[in-house]
């Protein structure tokens, strides 16, 4: 998110005004009218510019508002800090910024802000753009004892893939979350994790993969027929020959996945190395599905018995 400080330098705020002499009605008035969106109180950004941030910049920018105007010593966590450190969330970012409260001893919930009463070493948050925010490894705890195997198994393969933190990381913050109801969903996580799941849809894939009771797939597998390299599959079967491919739409849409190809050839050479891969001897089951397919057990289980793999 190398644009948010600039996005920052365009926040119009009514205390600015306020100190200028100015009357910031009119701040008010064109957030009624829709010129301006409030990104918080009393701070606004023009609605064309908050429009073309993705849904996570947006939430990292209220999070930036939000923990800078604070008096209390809060830590942005959860999927706060997970916008911050690039961390992909299984859903939309929520309207309430996450953060971790030191000095509460129960949670508290508003409008704009859920606080956390959870125990925070020091080695589990630090500084970043002149922010307090829980570690990359402790982002990507909280948002599996949170939500759960398919948000856990999404945050612990991309941090792991991109250098962000180790798997020894991950297990000293494990440590001290004995008592977390979600824990062994978390370990579980843990030993699911695999720095070869290249996206998001291949890190929900493989948890749900692994509730319908399938070994664990080989990620990447490269195959080759008589022209050469036709490249890596997402999930290769070696048990019972089974491929599985998962597409997100960002294959099609992406501009930068697409290499100058419009989506129309896109499909069409992915139709292509789908029929190189299915002729490869070892290849006796094929099957591709997308992101509500990788969310759902029955749907993913229909799939896959309808292409021949062999299911518990």
């Amino acid at each position: 998110m190398e644009h948010r400080p600039r996005v920052v330098d365009e926040l119009l705020t009514s205390s600015a005004l306020v100190r200028s002499g100015l009357d910031d009605r009119h701040l008010r008035h064109a957030a009624d009218r829709g010129r301006l969106t409030r990104v918080s109180r009393g701070v606004y950004l023009d609605t064309t510019r908050w429009g073309d941030l993705e849904p996570e910049d947006q939430h990292a920018l209220r999070v930036n508002v939000l923990l800078r105007r604070s008096s209390a010593r809060l830590v942005a966590s959860h999927s706060a800090a997970a916008v911050v450190w690039g961390l992909p969330l299984l859903h939309r970012p929520p309207p309430e910024v996450h953060v971790i409260d030191p000095g509460r001893r129960t949670n508290s919930r508003s409008t704009t802000m859920v606080r956390h009463a959870l125990p925070l070493h020091e080695d589990e948050h630090v500084a970043r753009d002149g922010l307090a925010v829980t570690s990359p490894a402790r982002t990507a705890v909280d948002l599996a004892l949170a939500h759960g195997l398919h948000a856990g198994l999404m945050a612990y393969d991309h941090g792991l893939r991109e250098g962000l933190f180790r798997r020894d990381d991950l297990e000293r913050c494990l440590a001290g979350r004995r008592r977390s109801p979600r824990r062994k969903i978390a370990d579980l996580c843990l030993q699911l994790a695999d720095e070869g799941s290249m996206t998001p849809i291949e890190s929900v894939s493989a948890a749900t993969l692994h509730l319908l009771g399938l070994p664990r797939p080989v990620r990447q597998e490269p195959f080759f027929d008589e022209r050469g390299k036709i490249g890596e599959v997402d999930s290769w079967f070696p048990q019972f020959g089974g491929v599985g491919e998962a597409d997100g739409d960002v294959k099609y849409t992406s501009v930068e996945r697409r290499g100058g190809r419009d989506p129309a050839q896109v499909a069409i050479d992915e139709k292509s190395r789908e029929d190189r891969i299915r002729a490869v001897p070892r290849v006796r089951q094929f099957s591709r599905w997308g992101y509500a397919v990788a969310l759902s057990p029955p749907r993913l289980e229909a799939r896959l018995r309808s292409a021949g793999f062999p299911l518990p």
